[in-house]
């Protein structure tokens, strides 16, 4: 497991047009021991590098485009030990991707861990009923603290 955070990161800036972007976050995960995360956020590069950012500190990560892709990736992958969600995206958004989260009463005790520019501090404007909401962006040490403290109580 890596000592230090990466400064700055490399997956901040978007892929220039026409560049063929596939972070290895949309392919299904091997089983194992260590906690799993759906990582549903619509910009490939920042989606691509959170989940190889949680895979560098021992998490296995996977990603969804949007809020149906995330419904989809859930049927196949079955309960992850926490969801971080981006609110503003295309097709299905975060808002209506957790109302259907929360009326699924197998996966509605899953922690959500709202990743977005809408989550502004003492913000009213995403789900009342998560675990944790932080700013974009986001220091990668506060996502880190956030993701190991949600994980440790899902997985105890």
């Amino acid at each position: 497991m890596p000592s230090a955070l990466p400064s700055p990161p490399l997956w901040v800036s978007r892929p220039t047009p026409g560049e063929d972007f596939s972070p290895a976050c949309d392919s299904t995960p091997a089983p194992g021991s260590e906690p799993l995360i759906l990582v549903v956020e619509d910009d490939p590069a920042l989606r691509g590098g959170l989940c190889e950012f949680l895979k560098d500190y021992g998490f296995r990560a996977v990603g969804a485009s949007n809020g149906l892709h995330a419904l989809a990736q859930l049927e196949s992958l079955g309960r992850p030990d926490l969801i971080i969600l981006d609110l503003m995206m295309p097709v299905m958004n975060g808002w209506d991707f957790h109302a259907r989260l929360k009326a699924d009463a197998s996966l509605r005790s899953v922690p959500v861990l709202i990743l977005s520019s809408y989550a502004k501090r003492e913000s009213q404007a995403g789900p009342q009923d998560v675990d944790a909401a932080l700013p974009k962006p986001v220091p990668m040490d506060d996502l880190l603290e956030f993701v190991r403290r949600l994980t440790v109580r899902m997985n105890h």
